[in-house]
């Protein structure tokens, strides 16, 4: 495990005190970046938060139907973070803690996606280990009682990797790893508020590019991907974006015991992390098999994003509060779900997909089908019963799929077909014009 202090360095007119990584001889890993100093605020900051714990982390996986590691029992094997001091405009802390695995084998599929092989983990220590060394951060005298908020790109590491790890290791989750803000659902609210309807951002590289910030580094490795949050964070907090935290604790707790307020029931939940081709035949079978006869009586509907296509979220509508909170509880900490591949569509996919209440979800209207064209906000439709009606109208076809491999693999939103000459368009002129826009003010 890495865990130490570099030397404080000043980049410009900010002071930048970062945390000590070996030699890229050391891991076996390309060599880091440059980091460059945080860019100077223009706004106020729309939170009370003064402290931002930008956080990423890898964990063993593996790829294919005969996978040697499945999704509901990995291990966290790189737990970094970058902590940001927003009123002192400085960065006060980066760590890359690496983790032993003991339950599962770092495959060939985990290297070549995070870079990390048996070499870097020969020494490292354990999950115990990193978050004592976060919590020693946070100790530091220039930041202990000060309001903090986790930021994380998507749901899944907060709420679904680091809670399943703590729970085998018999750890508690830190109370401040409890509360944090999506910066995926961040920067799409923000970009659709600036009225750029069909900008995809949802993958990290997307957000920054939507954002004006330059990627750097490698992704998949945890540090690099942690600053990048870092980075995307400031462009949104220069905009006086509302981050919108959840504690999802908390949230947990309140829709199980709003039976005390018959106003505040909700028998609805959100199904988050599915791949972005999943449809009805292939989530009512999931549902069958942990629910039973109740799946039989509830309501399907997909999360569209602004332009048409799946955003990887779904409703549930239970015919009462009662059965959705025997769901809540019988998902708690997720559950794995699994297809089998389409030829030239998709590929064998499996996921551990989490079940919480609703949040913005709640708010979207509900639309007859999923519409021809592209939408002018985000809304719920049936759940399509297959993967031809997800790409109803004009399909959108995966670019780099017809050059012959497209690194997104399952998680592509695009269509994977060979396209028809004239199908594949460049990016609209109103996106471009909104790039170059952020890029100006940054």
């Amino acid at each position: 495990m890495t865990d130490g202090s570099r030397e404080s360095a000043t980049r410009g007119a900010v002071a930048v005190t970062t945390a000590v990584v070996p030699s890229s001889a050391a891991r076996g890993v390309p060599p880091r970046p440059v980091r460059p100093a945080p860019r100077p605020q223009r706004s106020g900051r729309p939170e009370s938060a003064e402290i931002f714990i930008c956080l990423d982390f890898e964990w063993t996986c593996d790829d294919g139907e005969d996978r040697q590691v499945h999704s509901d029992d990995t291990e966290i094997i790189e737990f970094s973070y970058v902590i940001y001091d927003a009123k002192a405009n400085r960065l006060a802390f980066e760590r890359q803690h690496y983790c032993k695995n003991q339950r599962t084998p770092l495959t060939p599929f985990c290297t070549e996606l995070t870079g990390i092989t048996e070499e870097t983990l020969a020494s490292a220590g354990s999950l115990a280990d990193a978050l004592e060394g976060l919590q020693r951060d946070l100790n530091d005298e220039q930041i202990c009682g000060r309001p903090c908020c986790a930021v994380t790109h998507g749901s899944a590491d907060l709420e679904l990797i680091l809670p399943m790890h703590c729970k085998a290791l018999g750890l508690p989750v830190p109370k401040v790893l409890q509360t944090y803000s999506d910066l995926r659902l961040t920067a799409q609210r923000h970009l659709l508020q600036q009225g750029c309807i069909s900008e995809r951002a949802s993958g990290l590289k997307e957000i920054c590019e939507a954002l004006g910030v330059e990627m750097m580094g490698k992704e998949h490795s945890g540090l690099d991907d942690a600053f990048m949050v870092l980075l995307a964070l400031q462009q949104l907090l220069k905009h006086r974006v509302d981050l919108q935290p959840v504690d999802f604790v908390a949230e947990g707790v309140q829709f199980m015991e709003s039976a005390l307020s018959k106003d505040s029931r909700d028998s609805r939940l959100c199904i988050d992390g599915l791949p972005f081709t999943a449809v009805a035949t292939d989530i009512m079978p999931w549902l069958q098999q942990h629910l039973g006869e109740e799946a039989s009586e509830l309501s399907l509907w997909i999360v569209l994003a602004s332009d048409g296509r799946a955003t990887g979220r779904g409703v549930m509508q239970f015919p009462t509060w009662e059965a959705a909170c025997r769901a809540f509880k019988l998902f708690a900490g997720g559950k794995l779900i699994s297809c089998s591949a389409i030829e030239g569509v998709r590929r064998h996919w499996e996921r551990l997909v989490l079940i919480r209440p609703l949040r913005e979800e709640a708010r979207l209207p509900k639309l007859p089908a999923i519409p021809l064209e592209g939408l002018k906000a985000p809304a719920l439709a049936p759940f399509p019963s297959s993967v031809d009606q997800l790409y109803r109208g004009h399909p959108k076809y995966c670019f780099a799929y017809q050059k012959g491999h497209c690194r997104w693999g399952e998680e592509c939103r695009y269509l994977h077909k060979k396209a028809p000459d004239g199908a594949i368009k460049p990016r609209n002129h109103q996106n471009a014009i909104f790039r170059e826009k952020v890029r100006s003010h940054a």
